[in-house]
């Protein structure tokens, strides 16, 4: 957190023109960073752990060992151990994923019990959001697909959103006991409740990732239906974007409907990494 904290003040200064402060920020980011890839890194399990007062490494296997993702401080070999983890059904690929726990911990369990495996928004965000920004879109519209599909099953099932979610099938997670509410997920929990079920749809079902102060909108397409949004917000644009649909991932995606009441860049990526550059007009 504080990697990405400096990382984010950085940016800011960029924005106040103040060169030598943003400078300073993203050197002290970069230290930050030296230490959590030096002392944090578990070579055996492709993680990154707790670290220990004495030194040690705390041996569990948690979703947290992903937070240096979104402060991009894995290096490239730490990367591909990030995303072999990931990926393995034996520890974080679970029906819903990506659990808070790995599946092969001892104290793991199928209804997630809070933190022994439950399944979090904001964690979720924190992986995706991270695979993205170094580069694996791939498998953060993977996992953010799995989770979106997840959430409109338990809301289809139960009419609400949820806390959290058991990693082992589409279901609000809970307790070892159902009776004692005290790790039961929270129904009607909108806030972050709806990330899944909103958020996980615009950004990994149709595709959709806005950069408002860039003026940018890109448009990460994996359907090859008819798909779109109406009346999308990027900053203070208000646009309509709709594609036809294609025959293949790798045909070119063609606009069915397009508005927009202020001008901006339109970057449309499908395919093996095919992209186009689209500026859009205003009204």
């Amino acid at each position: 957190q504080m990697v990405k904290f400096s990382l984010v003040l950085a940016d800011m200064a960029d924005v106040l023109n103040e060169s030598s402060k943003a400078r300073a920020y993203r050197d002290q980011a970069e230290a930050r960073a030296a230490i959590v890839r030096k002392l944090m890194w578990n070579p055996q399990t492709g993680m990154f752990h707790d670290l220990r007062f004495d030194g040690n490494l705390v041996p569990i296997k948690t979703v947290m060992g992903f937070a240096p993702l979104h402060a991009g401080i894995p290096t490239a070999d730490q990367l591909a151990g990030m995303v072999a983890q990931l990926e393995n059904p034996a520890t974080f690929n679970r029906p819903v994923r990506v659990p808070s726990l790995a599946a092969d911990e001892p104290e793991y369990t199928h209804y997630g019990e809070y933190y022994y495996g439950g399944v979090w928004p904001y964690t979720n965000a924190m992986v995706t959001e991270g695979l993205e920004a170094l580069g694996q879109d791939r498998l953060a519209g993977e996992i953010g697909r799995n989770y979106w599909t997840a959430g409109v099953e338990v809301f289809e099932k139960t009419g609400t959103v949820w806390e959290y979610f058991a990693p082992e099938e589409a279901a609000p997670g809970r307790g070892a006991n159902p009776d004692d509410p005290g790790k039961n997920a929270r129904p009607d929990f909108a806030g972050w409740g709806a990330y899944p079920v909103i958020a996980s749809f615009i950004e990994h079902g149709i595709g959709l990732r806005p950069d408002a102060p860039k003026r940018e909108l890109t448009w990460n397409l994996a359907s090859t239906g008819r798909c779109g949004c109406r009346r999308f917000a990027c900053g203070d644009i208000d646009t309509d974007l709709v594609v036809a649909s294609r025959a293949s991932a790798d045909e070119e995606p063609r606009l069915e409907a397009m508005r927009s009441n202020r001008p901006y860049k339109l970057i449309l990526r499908w395919g093996g990494g095919q992209q186009k550059v689209v500026e859009i007009s205003g009204e």
